[in-house]
């Protein structure tokens, strides 16, 4: 009886082992993993930070107007590069810079000023669209107050970045001195998947022009499942031509013609379609992702 009791003990211990053993690293670690981003504009360098310490430094280049600029402050001087906590809401493959393509016979373009790569920040508000950490078509700038505003690196510096990083990640951009700690809004970044909606808003929030944060997760989904060619850098809160074009595409990749009720490919979510694009873009569980 005695052995028997020793037997069940050693299978229950073992199994309990394996699962130890098995199951909760995967888990801890990927509940663990935290990162951050620190932009000196002073020295021109980036600091990626992985759970509290520096991973990694690169060059970068930044806004030609290097003035200090209040924290918050929405009166942001030309060229100048902001300054404050920004979270990272658009990412990017082959950006396309006003009439300038991402690509050229499928290949990444090596005239497009944006690179390969675009980390859209969420300043004062807007959709990503505006400020952000690219590549370049000019290597011969990282280092220097070079830019229009934004932050700039070397093409295989800023794919290394973006398939690091996840969207959701805070950037804390500053003109003082860097020690290895970062030290910026620790709010900002934080449970923004808690923005997102599983459910179908309505068609109102997707007519022309309107102006509402659905239409920007609307982007984002369509971003992650491969049909946001149409954006000429990302996604943002306003509905445009844009977005009826890549929701359009996505429609047509579902196979359908306009033959059923809610299977119109007309470029207008109905909830069809948004519940196929919540499911296939993993929207929420956005902050877990590298993208």
């Amino acid at each position: 009886m005695n052995k028997l009791r020793v037997f069940s003990f050693l299978s229950v211990a073992i199994m309990m082992a394996m699962v130890i053993g098995f199951t909760l690293p995967y888990q801890t670690d990927a509940a663990a993993v935290s990162y951050k981003i620190e932009i000196n504009k002073t020295s021109n360098k980036l600091y990626l930070y992985k759970n509290g310490k520096v991973m990694k430094v690169y060059p970068v280049a930044t806004g030609a107007n290097t003035a200090k600029i209040p924290t918050g402050s929405k009166v942001i001087p030309k060229s100048a590069t902001p300054e404050g906590t920004f979270p990272i809401v658009v990412k990017t493959v082959n950006p396309q810079w006003k009439n300038v393509p991402g690509t050229v016979n499928g290949k990444p373009n090596p005239d497009n000023p944006l690179g390969v790569r675009w980390h859209g920040l969420k300043v004062n508000g807007d959709g990503g669209n505006i400020y952000g950490i690219h590549g370049t078509s000019n290597p011969s700038s990282i280092g220097k107050h070079a830019s229009a505003g934004c932050i700039r690196m070397q093409n295989k510096d800023v794919v290394e970045l973006f398939n690091i990083v996840p969207l959701n990640t805070a950037v804390w951009i500053h003109s003082g001195k860097s020690d290895g700690k970062w030290k910026g809004n620790p709010n900002v970044g934080a449970n923004s998947s808690a923005n997102y909606s599983a459910s179908y808003p309505g068609k109102k929030y997707f007519t022309k022009g309107a102006n509402n944060k659905y239409v920007y997760q609307l982007g984002v989904m369509l971003q992650r499942t491969g049909y946001g060619k149409h954006y000429r850098v990302g996604p943002s809160n306003v509905f445009t031509e844009a977005d009826r074009l890549n929701v359009q595409e996505f429609q047509l990749a579902q196979g359908w013609r306009g033959t059923k009720l809610g299977q119109d490919a007309d470029g207008y979510p109905g909830p069809e379609t948004w519940n196929r694009l919540v499911k296939q873009s993993g929207i929420l569980k956005v902050n877990t992702s590298n993208n």
